[in-house]
């Protein structure tokens, strides 16, 4: 029942989110505010514990475990979607490696203890990095579905790595290599196509990262629900222009030598038909079975002597 009631009250909560426009920061806390409290309210069985990421500690059974990390990776998606509109009020230097997250209309942390804005979205895309990890090591059956592992955790992977060229710090750097390397484990094998676009386009920004070449945009500054990946992991293939085209039944059928047409065809009716022999007979009143057709039996018709008027 309490799942249930989760997964109700998170349905109507994600599409509150995603139908809104022009976030104010004090709208971002209340959305923030909610996912974390809703996520605090599953049970301890499907509730995702990062502690799961040690093989020796026992996890639920098949399915709750998956569940559980679904559900995890879902909130963790939205926080970021979320705090990645923040307006923040103090310019970042890309040489400080301190960076303020003081927002308009001073916040407290939230229930993880995490500052809003940049600090939320860059523990947030931890936390589905991590959800990667598990899936990998511990749960590889959840591996097939890209959208449940690979595409939240690229677009996490993708986020830190702009946040590493932004200041200098990389701390996050063996997680991003970790899933760099999953990605490249799931192109070889042919598990997702899509794991190869993600290799690509990491594989490129890592390159950067060296040589500390940061391109446009960043962690912050986003603007509508739109994911990092979306412009070039989604695409829509339009079906091509049909106008409808009326014609009356039976139009296309020759009005002569109607016989000659089936039997040429090979489609025609009894032996006499299927190798040509037919062309020209007289084929009114043949059945499909090649037999003359008994007549019809005329039917009687009843007569009526209306009264006059």
């Amino acid at each position: 029942m309490r799942l249930f009631t989760y997964i109700s009250q998170f349905t109507v909560l994600a599409r509150q989110i995603l139908s809104s426009d022009a976030l104010t920061n004090a709208k971002i806390d209340t959305f923030t505010d909610k996912l974390l409290r809703l996520k605090d309210t599953l049970p301890d069985v499907i509730h995702f514990d990062e502690s799961w990421l040690d093989v020796n500690k026992p996890i639920p059974e098949w399915p709750l475990e998956a569940q559980a990390a679904v559900f995890y990776g879902k909130t963790q998606n939205f926080l970021i979607l979320l705090n990645r509109q923040r307006i923040e009020n103090s310019r970042r230097d890309s040489n400080d490696s301190a960076i303020s997250v003081q927002s308009v209309g001073d916040v407290s942390p939230d229930s993880d203890n995490v500052s809003r804005g940049r600090e939320r979205v860059l523990e947030s895309c931890r936390g589905l990095l991590n959800c990667l990890k598990f899936f990998h090591t511990r749960v590889r059956a959840a591996m097939m579905c890209w959208t449940v592992c690979g595409q939240q955790a690229f677009n996490a992977a993708m986020i830190l790595t702009l946040a590493m060229m932004d200041t200098a710090d990389d701390k996050d750097l063996a997680m991003v290599r970790n899933a760099y390397d999953i990605f490249v484990e799931m192109r070889e094998k042919g598990i997702h196509k899509l794991a190869g676009v993600a290799v690509n386009k990491l594989g490129r920004l890592l390159k950067g990262l060296e040589g500390r070449q940061c391109p446009a945009g960043g962690v912050m500054g986003a603007t509508g629900m739109l994911l990092l990946e979306d412009p070039g992991l989604q695409g829509f293939k339009p079906d091509g222009f049909a106008p409808l085209n009326f014609v009356m039944a039976g139009g296309d059928i020759p009005l002569t030598n109607v016989g000659a047409g089936w039997a040429a065809q090979g489609a025609g009716v009894g032996s006499s038909m299927g190798d040509g022999r037919g062309i020209g007979r007289d084929l009114r009143g043949v059945d499909f079975t090649g037999n003359r057709a008994r007549p019809p039996v005329p039917i009687k018709r009843a007569r009526f002597n209306y009264p006059p008027y």
